[in-house]
């Protein structure tokens, strides 16, 4: 679903230089990352539930085996193929307009949470707020 909103901006001509800091991008720089992850550990508590209900022993630990699958997918979006190749590719484009600093530094980077605040004309960006 997120996908399915972040078409219509990039489509756009007008936005072809823009980064979007629209819809649930202005809660979070990659909520659609977030959607992933809540998405794989909502099947893996349904999973893993069953396996808690059981009383074969055997069964109930294949069950925890799922979480596997939630934490490989963070792994990969957090800290190897997701977030940091994209927010890199982000750099290279928009690095340095105050803006995107602004929108990098004070929105947070999965969860979405409360966004940042407008940048105001003349205004630089400050320092990293931890989220």
């Amino acid at each position: 679903l997120v996908d399915v909103k972040k078409f219509p901006f990039g489509a756009d001509p007008a936005n072809r230089h823009k980064f979007i800091t629209s819809g649930m991008w202005r809660y979070s720089r990659h909520p659609n990352y977030f959607g992933e992850i809540l998405m794989w550990l909502s099947l893996t508590c349904s999973v893993a539930s069953a396996g808690w209900r059981s009383t074969d022993a055997r069964l109930l630990g294949r069950h925890q085996l799922a979480w596997l699958s939630p934490v490989f997918t963070m792994i990969l979006l957090l800290g190897v193929s997701g977030m940091p190749m994209v927010e890199t590719a982000g750099r290279k484009k928009w690095g340095g307009q105050p803006e995107y600093e602004h929108y990098m530094n004070h929105t947070s980077a999965i969860i979405p949470w409360s966004p940042a605040s407008p940048l105001l004309q003349g205004d630089e960006p400050q320092e990293k707020k931890e989220r």
